[in-house]
């Protein structure tokens, strides 16, 4: 177990991109976090650091998680890693590996769990308004999180912003998303 800012940072993670538990690794060397292809339909990496063109300082003190299987170790195509990923050099920031995490689960304020859901029916079949950003949305199949509860819904986006927010600690950590948040 590695200490940062006074909290330890486990050995391991469980992650839903990836088939092996990743490995907190040294943070020397070049890499970039894999997370620009978890997190495509949402942003991307959680701190940036999937570009090419990422300045090396703001690897500086990021804890960094990984797979680095001998070529062949684990199939390109295995369950859960993103198209066009190299599963054998697999690399997640620290803020990415906990998102990724089967056990993060996001709350509206009143403390429902959100479920991902597209359902068009009812008063959701001419389409829906984002309690965050409080844009509309119509399209088929728009992905939404949804507190039924409380007849609220929130987009990727700002689900995606709620979470950069917080700093994510386990896999048992919950994040609270309000219409409040700024983007």
């Amino acid at each position: 177990t590695h200490r940062r800012r006074g909290r330890s940072a486990p050995a391991e993670l469980v992650v839903n991109c990836h088939p092996q538990p990743l490995k907190l690794l040294n943070n020397s060397g070049a890499w970039l976090c894999d997370g620009d292809a978890v997190f495509a339909d949402s942003g991307g990496c959680k701190r940036g650091l999937g570009a090419d063109d990422t300045p090396r300082a703001k690897f500086d003190g990021v804890l960094r998680y990984g797979c680095h299987a001998p070529s062949g170790g684990v199939p390109d195509a295995a369950v859960g890693v993103p198209p066009g990923v190299d599963a054998n050099d697999f690399d997640l920031c620290d803020k990415c590996a906990y998102a990724a995490q089967p056990g993060v689960m996001m709350r509206c304020r009143a403390g429902h769990a959100l479920e991902l859901t597209s359902t068009r029916s009812g008063a959701y079949k001419y389409g829906w308004f984002c309690d965050g950003c409080k844009q509309g949305h119509g399209e088929q199949g728009d992905e939404r999180y949804c507190c039924v509860p409380c007849e609220a819904d929130w987009c990727k986006r700002c689900v995606v912003a709620a979470q950069a927010l917080v700093d994510v600690q386990t896999a048992t950590t919950t994040t609270t998303v309000d219409g409040d948040v700024d983007l």
